[in-house]
């Protein structure tokens, strides 16, 4: 088994955690210990006090650190291109990247990786996948933690740490499901969708044949609408009735007064109503959520559509949910409502990471850790 430091760093949070993991008989992702640093206005002098904190705590070396860059500023564009060296390919992507977006990219980190080769129209072509990555985001994780005494050994996309993810699950399903479901090249043949939801947005990954085909990502401020609901909740709570102040006169007559067995079942009465009847959920009501999901919806319609007009007519089989609010309660519902698409909360087989140190926070929050699984997974064979 391996083992190291992984950290997922976003725009509000850093989570790091001690991983250890396996691909020999099954795939086994475990997280051994579980550290979270919030980010927004925070001073970056107490991030990095925190880091530092952490490194000598842990002992944390160069050799065992990864970090999975995960932002509301990094942009991907899928673009196809004539077949081409890989020197050609490099020096088209240097001179001609610019054209594939739509603002100033001087102040960002270009990036491609080469995604399948195919045929159309007699013409051999290539599919490219471009990242613009802020230059600022970069240099921020860098100095943080050169400044915690420790420079990353890999610094890596969260898409791409998904995309490996599944692929390696796909490939599970193959060896312990009867029928075939992955093909000679070892990619799954199933077209899915993967949509992870996070603090700020809604990334849609489309996977065709294994292969990234799609990508895009839509704004949600679903924070906001769980803070609604916490304070409508508080608002329709009826208050206690009031108690006399402790050490009062009627509070010490009140005391006095021994508790007969009908006064005893009420009060265990009372108590019952109020847990029963009183209970308020933490989410929305129905009409909240489906209006809060409305760009999801139609951005996850857009995808579908979009596959089906590029691939003549093929469906998309299936929808995989992940990240902070995959769970929110109807949302599987409403897409098969809206969509006719079938949904999985979760990871394909069913598959889960482990929790060394068994916590609620943690294990309800499980479908966060997709981009640390998936960088635990770099360079495995």
């Amino acid at each position: 088994m391996k083992k190291g430091w992984l950290a997922e760093i976003n725009h509000h949070k850093m989570i790091l955690a001690e991983v250890v993991w396996e691909k020999k008989k099954d795939l086994r992702i475990i997280m051994n210990k579980i550290e979270q640093i919030h980010i927004p206005n925070g001073d970056q002098q107490d991030i990095a006090e925190k880091l530092r904190e952490l490194v000598k705590r842990e002992k944390l070396t160069t050799k065992n650190l990864k970090i999975s860059l995960v932002c509301p500023g990094v942009m991907f564009r899928m673009v196809s291109v004539p077949k081409m060296s890989s020197g050609s390919l490099d020096q088209f992507i240097y001179h001609e990247f610019d054209q594939c977006f739509s603002f100033d990219l001087t102040d960002y980190l270009i990036d491609y990786r080469m995604i399948r080769r195919f045929k159309t129209l007699g013409q051999e072509r290539i599919s490219i996948l471009l990242a613009a990555v802020p230059r600022s985001d970069v240099e921020n994780v860098n100095k943080l933690w050169k400044e915690a005494g420790i420079q990353p050994q890999t610094i890596d996309l969260g898409l791409d740490c998904i995309i490996r993810l599944f692929k390696v699950l796909f490939e599970r399903e193959a060896k312990i499901n009867s029928q075939a479901l992955i093909s000679e090249e070892g990619h799954s043949p199933d077209h899915i969708v993967i949509v992870d939801f996070r603090h700020d947005k809604a990334d849609f990954i489309v996977l065709a044949e294994g292969q990234l085909d799609h990508y895009s990502s839509v704004a949600v401020h679903l924070p906001q609408i769980s803070k609604t609901a916490e304070e409508t909740a508080a608002a329709a709570c009826p208050k206690e009735p009031d108690t006399p102040p402790e050490g009062s006169a009627e509070y010490a007559f009140r005391g006095m007064i021994p508790k007969g067995n009908l006064q005893i079942k009420r009060k265990r009465q009372e108590h019952e109503f109020i847990l029963e009847e009183l209970f308020i959920p933490y989410f929305p009501s129905a009409q909240q959520y489906e209006s809060a999901f409305t760009a999801v919806i139609e951005e996850l319609s857009a995808a579908l559509n979009t596959f089906r007009t590029n691939h003549g007519g093929q469906q998309i089989k299936k929808v995989y949910l992940l990240g902070e609010y995959a769970d929110f309660p109807g949302f599987q519902g409403l897409i098969h409502k809206e969509l006719q698409v079938s949904t999985v909360l979760g990871y394909p087989g069913k598959w889960k990471p482990e929790f060394r140190e068994p916590s609620l926070l943690w294990e309800k929050d499980w479908l966060s850790f997709t981009g640390l699984c998936g960088l635990a997974l770099r360079g495995m064979k």
